[in-house]
């Protein structure tokens, strides 16, 4: 491949350089080359401009191509080709040497051959960017007779005459069209038909090819593929060694067929003296495409067929593909767009949903980063247009005011999904909120005009207020809950979950649009539309959550708790990630978001095919290795298909198109997957996941390199919000460069391990005291190739430097933002920005906010209120304990606010104590003294909790440790239905043996507590008396909250009982004697775990892990796991420690 790359190098660097250019462009490694010739439709090269694509393939006798169009709809609304063009010349070249590439720079597709006798013949087809005409211009080394033929499909109904050097051909639907009458009639809409437009009436589609030194020959049939053709031959009147045709295109509601013809042969009139400046027009169009934004990856691989680097390629095809469509009326559709190339061209899959937002968004989302403000603009215009169409549409069937589009459209913007007047998914709207938040994030990114699009922004939320209002107050007789919030049902979940409450997508959505609206600057919209939107967004509901015990939080589909996959495995619940974009990488509940995701990866929720969007969902959760594996299964489809739990594709189907990103999902001709070929969503959904890899937003903040594989090199250039690009290189795991443009927008930029910013500035410390010196460093900084030559410091108090390292003294109180320019010796000069926040002089000395006596009773942890200086913090003799604590050692943490004093024991009674304190300094320019000997009062006890469990009567077990930890006396739950008229009220008093107690009978006797022991933490203790009963269930819990959590349980046997402190330790059994008062202790260190019986070590283990509680289950006594495991016996005096028992210890807490 490396050779290969090499070679095309050389060839078009010498093309370029016959016309003054030095090097070859940037896409040249990524055109596509063929040798060999094709047979069919699927064989060919997509290529376009303006709104007209192309399909080519070279056969071994002639040159093929299709020209379709993005708006060419016939009677039915249905989109259809405009004609199919074969190009031979005599002698045939198409037999030898045959090479046909599509150079990327100029999407021109270049076909050469030799004839038998060594001519040369080369062609170039490609379509202006700027206005409908498409080009075949030849040459060849000796004269040869070249014949362009039209062949018109019968199904598309054109109708051909022959013209001046050339060929007319067109088709007219009548007008009023008979499709409007009928849809308006089966979906009763009289009453609002002023508001339909006629999208269809006196449409005509057609063109005139022609070519000087051509003439028309005699019309015929034939066939392609087995399918009927009209055809009309234009040849060259003599022998010619160059040629250039022209398809002259007019998709138009002309008044009469006459008014049509005249525009086509005005058109074809300007273009006839102008064909050399178009097409520099076209080419500068091209280089400005890709000059907004790229994705190269691995650009120097050496490795051939580098799955990663023939990633890289396949976002630029993909993306030239959408670039076709960048003047057109009508978005491009999901299932094939206007490339549709099979034996019936026309054939397609889904096709009567037309516009099917839920697909579309996919094709429309990745035009924001890759800064194609002209394409997205087809996208939203056609939501934009059709919205006072919406709001007659909703008055008239639901009685409110407000937008909804409905989730398919057709041209002219009513339900493609039945007769059904809303939509076959009456209550499925969350596709159109796509759209509006796509029209507010085109005037983030792009300054796109939001004026024409507030009607639709506001109108969307005002559906969702005045129709959910309606709907509640009719079941309720009140307009929202008692939360005073909105009640959204009914409403589907994505297209496949009906009957849904609060459901999430839809939810998110609204969510996000209010947001983004509420975020937009002062002046941008009108005060109403802001208040509005304040006082919508408090009517919101929240996104709803549940909890796993053991697995964590996750984000439920709707109101309650519903997790899982809807349908054919889409996954309304993560539309908080994408495409709503509440939650993810550097927000905040990035782990829930992940559980929700792993919880529905194995179901079809993680397919890499069509409209799925799982390599989305793992690039913004900041999945770096499974993004890596569904970018290249998405990208490089079907190659290495591996398909998840599940899923529907067949891995060992291999795809029926030759072209790399003209995606085979063949819908029901045949093909591997369900949204026809080329399967639009599916390039679409692959390249936001790239995207995504690379950087994501956050309101101003920018992201960057959040799942990106650091052994992929890449060259990026990206757009983010507020018309700002981002650029940058990596290699060998380090991003090496990064340029931002605005410069005052790479503050924003946070660069996410394992990267770093290439350009760093230290600034040590970042908030200091005036007149206290501030070190700033960028030694370390580098950003490229070539050397850093020159540093430019301005510290934003008008002073400046030019050292690499620089030494500063604010002398004023404020905050300043520091510019850090270098330039490099390649004559690059390259910004950043760091802060410093500079306080007044420091005139208060430090107090002393909390005294704490930590995990072990001879450590107590001091916090003071400020930085302190280490030499005063760590002398011991500075401090005081009373009474009766003596002060042995000192330590001053990391954070220069908190000491660790290291003393004598603290008595196991605790009791109340002062500490002392005497100079010790703070860290101010002039240091300020705590003392003479400021005291401290605090108490230590080292009880978490103590439940004497002697009360005698009634329903609680009071903690006399005083922390407020009573516990309620209950039945638990037995994992069986309750029998009719059962009473219970949990464990009964009793006083065994003369001892008061707690009896549990062992059938589903608890005490449960108001903690789970979020906040115990190692070390610890817990000590209790316990008389067994001689008969147990097996696996019972004396006591525990588990998993995580602790517990001590049967190990099944008699009264063998061990303890498990998960993630921590798992202790061997102990045997208790039934019927028998007995004293147990499991003490936790830290290090070890020991169990005591009657004040005797029996049994330690060493702890393997940190302690992780239980954040879920309450701590219970007489059961330790949620359902089952009751525990039969007496318990009396249970306490738990905040630290560890020594030996000694352990026997006093025994005998009192």
């Amino acid at each position: 491949m490396q050779m290969k790359r090499f070679i095309f190098a050389v060839i078009l660097g010498l093309g370029m350089a016959a016309h003054g250019a030095d090097t070859p462009h940037w896409t040249q490694p990524y055109n596509i080359v063929w040798t060999e010739p094709g047979t069919k439709g699927l064989d060919s090269m997509p290529a376009g401009g303006g709104n007209i694509g192309l399909n080519v393939w070279a056969q071994n006798d002639a040159v093929v191509f299709y020209i379709g169009s993005s708006d060419s709809f016939n009677e039915q609304d249905y989109l259809t080709k405009l004609a199919r063009i074969r190009i031979t010349v005599s002698p045939n070249p198409f037999a030898v040497a045959l090479r046909q590439e599509l150079e990327l720079e100029s999407n021109t597709v270049r076909v050469s051959g030799r004839t038998a006798d060594g001519t040369a013949v080369s062609l170039r087809i490609r379509a202006d960017a700027h206005q409908p005409v498409v080009h075949v211009e030849g040459t060849a080394s000796k004269p040869v007779s070249v014949t362009a033929t039209l062949e018109l499909d019968d199904n598309w109904k054109m109708a051909a005459r022959a013209a001046t050097n050339g060929v007319l051909w067109s088709r007219r639907v009548p007008g009023p069209s008979a499709y409007r009458a009928g849809i308006i009639s089966n979906q009763k809409l009289q009453s609002i038909a002023d508001k339909i437009p006629d999208t269809l009436g006196n449409l005509t589609c057609g063109g005139l090819l022609l070519g000087a030194g051509f003439a028309p020959g005699e019309g015929g049939t034939g066939t392609n593929e087995g399918r009927r053709c009209s055809t009309v031959p234009l040849k060259t009147v003599a022998p010619v060694t160059a040629f250039a045709l022209r398809a002259v295109l007019r998709i138009a509601q002309d008044a009469t067929p006459d008014a049509w013809t005249n525009e086509v042969r005005q058109l074809a009139a300007r273009t006839e003296s102008t064909q050399a400046a178009d097409r520099e027009a076209s080419a500068a169009w091209w280089r400005e495409f890709w000059d907004r934004s790229r994705i190269v990856i691995n650009p120097e691989s050496t490795k051939p067929n580098d799955p990663a680097w023939e990633a890289g390629r396949n976002y630029q095809l993909f993306r030239a593909m959408l670039a076709a469509n960048s003047k057109g009326r009508y978005p491009t559709f999901f299932n094939g767009g206007f490339f549709l190339c099979h034996a019936d061209p026309d054939s397609r899959a889904w096709a009567s949903c037309r516009f099917m937002a839920q697909n579309q968004r996919h094709l429309y989302w990745p035009l924001l980063k890759s800064g194609d403000a002209d394409m997205l603009k087809v996208g939203t215009d056609f939501y934009v247009r059709t919205t006072e169409l919406q709001r007659a549409r909703l008055k008239l069937f639901r009685g409110v005011d407000g937008v909804v589009y409905t989730e398919g459209l057709n041209t002219m913007g009513l339900s493609s999904l039945g007769d059904s007047p809303m939509g076959g998914y009456d209550y499925y709207n969350t596709s159109g909120l796509e759209f509006v938040l796509m029209m507010i994030e085109a005037h983030r990114y792009f300054g796109a005009d939001l004026k024409p699009c507030l009607p639709a922004i506001e109108g969307a939320a005002r559906f969702y207020d005045n129709f959910y209002r309606q709907e509640n107050k009719k079941r309720t007789g009140s307009e929202l809950n008692e939360q005073g919030q909105l009640v959204i049902t009914p409403v589907n979940t994505c297209e496949s979950g009906a009957d849904k409450i609060n459901g999430t997508d839809s939810l998110s959505g609204l969510i996000a649009i209010s947001a983004a609206v509420l975020a937009l600057p002062e002046g941008t919209i009108p005060p109403e539309t802001r208040a509005y939107f304040e006082g919508f967004r408090k009517i919101l509901p929240p996104i709803s959550t549940y909890k796993v015990k053991g697995k964590g939080t996750f984000i439920s589909q709707q109101q309650t708790p519903t997790g899982g996959l809807i349908g054919n495995g889409e996954m309304p619940q993560l539309y908080t990630v994408y495409p709503f974009s509440l939650f993810g990488v550097g927000k905040p509940n990035l782990e829930m978001a992940r559980n929700t995701w792993s919880a529905v990866r194995d179901g079809t929720g993680g397919n890499a095919f069509c409209w799925w969007y799982s390599n989305v969902m793992v690039a913004r959760l900041g999945l770096t290795e499974e993004a890596r594996r569904y970018a290249l299964t998405k990208l490089r489809f079907p190659l290495d298909y591996a398909c998840p739990k599940g899923g529907w594709y067949r891995g060992d189907k291999p795809a029926r198109t030759r072209f790399p990103t003209m995606y085979d999902g063949g819908g029901g001709v045949g093909g591997t997957g369900p949204d026809e070929t080329p399967d639009m969503d599916h390039g679409g959904s692959a390249i936001v996941g790239l995207q995504d890899m690379l950087l994501q937003t956050d309101g101003k903040r920018i992201l960057l390199l959040p799942a990106w594989p650091p052994d992929w090199d890449v060259d990026f250039k990206l757009h983010a919000p507020e018309q700002t690009t981002v650029e940058g290189k990596v290699r060998g795991g380090k991003l090496v460069s990064l340029l931002v443009t605005p410069v005052l927008r790479r503050a924003d930029v946070e660069v996410l391990p394992p990267f770093r910013d290439p350009l760093v500035i230290a600034a040590d410390p970042a908030s200091v005291e005036m007149l206290l010196p501030v070190r700033f460093d960028a030694t370390s900084a580098s950003n490229g190739p070539g050397r850093i030559a020159a540093y430019d410091w301005d510290f934003g108090d008008g002073t400046t430097a030019r050292e690499a390292a620089a030494t500063h003294t604010y002398e004023k109180a404020g905050t300043y933002r520091v510019r850090l320019q270098v330039k490099v010796d390649q004559g690059r000069i390259d910004t950043a920005y760091t802060t410093v926040t500079v306080r007044p002089v420091d005139t208060v000395p430090p107090t002393v906010v909390s005294v704490k006596v930590g995990g072990r009773p001879d450590r107590v942890a001091v916090r003071f209120s400020e930085p302190v200086r280490q030499e005063d913090a760590e002398t011991a003799a500075n401090y005081t304990l009373e009474p009766g604590i003596k002060v042995l050692a000192a330590s001053l943490g990391a954070d220069l606010q908190t000491a660790t004093l290291t003393t004598t024991p603290f008595a196991l009674g605790g009791g109340d104590f002062v500490l002392a304190v005497s100079n010790i300094r703070d860290r101010a320019r002039k240091p300020n003294v705590i003392g003479p000997a400021t005291r401290k009062p605090f108490r230590y006890s080292p009880l978490y909790a103590w439940w004497k469990l002697d009360e005698g009567k009634g329903l609680v077990a009071a903690d006399a440790s005083g922390n407020k930890r009573d516990g309620g006396l209950k039945t638990g739950d037995t994992g069986k239905k309750p029998e009719d008229g059962a009473l219970k009220v949990g464990p009964t008093w009793t006083n065994a043996a003369g001892r008061a107690a707690l009896s549990f009978d062992g059938v589903d006797d608890i005490v449960e507590f108001p903690t789970t022991l979020e906040d115990l933490s190692l070390p610890f203790s817990i000590a209790f008396w316990v008389n067994p009963a001689a008969l147990q269930n097996g696996m019972v819990n004396i006591f525990g909250n588990h998993p995580p959590g602790i517990v001590m349980q049967n190990d099944g046997g008699g009264n063998r009982f061990g303890f498990h402190c998960y993630n921590h330790c798992v202790l061997g059994p102990v045997d208790l004697a039934a019927g028998q008062w007995q004293h147990v202790a499991i003490v936790c260190d830290g290090e070890k775990v020991f169990c005591y019986l009657n004040g005797v070590e029996k049994s330690n283990a060493v702890a393997k892990g940190d302690f992780q509680p239980n954040l879920d289950l309450k701590f219970r006594l007489g059961q330790g796991y949620e359902t089952g495991r009751f525990f039969r016996g007496l318990l009396r005096d249970f306490r738990i420690y905040r630290t560890a028992l020594s030996p000694p210890e352990v026997q006093a807490v025994m005998k009192e």
